[in-house]
């Protein structure tokens, strides 16, 4: 299977990182990227992602908002909420938004791994939630004790 990818993030470099580690794996196909929430809408409403990665921290906009109208407004996105701040207080709000799914930055190819999985997971449930109700939190070099999840608060 092969997932459609849409990258949001205001910083050039991290959003070239994001591409990268997420083109390693081939069932991915990153279509585009955004460093706005506008820009990001209007390319998504064109041709929607399978999946959607959107950094919480957006300059003047805030990712949540945008994690909210594409749960709301285009449902069966995979929303994966991302930002260096990983605490409790982050994660509750990337949920409380709809999030499917929260990586730490640095992202590294097992959390990808650990994302493609929940996806499939979700499709196969029909519900397009992860079916555990987990997400990463890791990133190169961190302790990922049997996946230190999202919603385990």
């Amino acid at each position: 299977m092969s997932y459609r990818v849409y990258l949001v993030d205001d910083a050039h470099e991290t959003l070239e990182a994001l591409r990268l580690q997420y083109e390693i794996h081939p069932e991915i196909d990153v279509y585009g990227m955004a460093d706005d929430s506008d820009t990001a809408w209007e390319a998504m409403s064109v041709r929607r992602p399978d999946i959607v990665s959107i950094d919480i921290e957006m300059g003047s906009a805030s990712g949540f908002d945008l994690c909210a109208r594409v749960v709301r407004e285009m449902p069966g996105v995979f929303v994966v909420m991302c930002s260096v701040d990983a605490d409790d207080e982050r994660r509750r709000q990337a949920m409380r938004a709809g999030a499917h799914w929260f990586l730490a930055k640095p992202v590294g190819y097992g959390d990808i791994r650990q994302l493609l999985e929940a996806v499939r997971k979700s499709r196969s449930s029909g519900d397009g939630h992860a079916v555990d109700g987990t997400g990463g939190a890791g990133g190169p070099g961190r302790d990922q004790e049997a996946n230190d999840g999202l919603w385990d608060l």
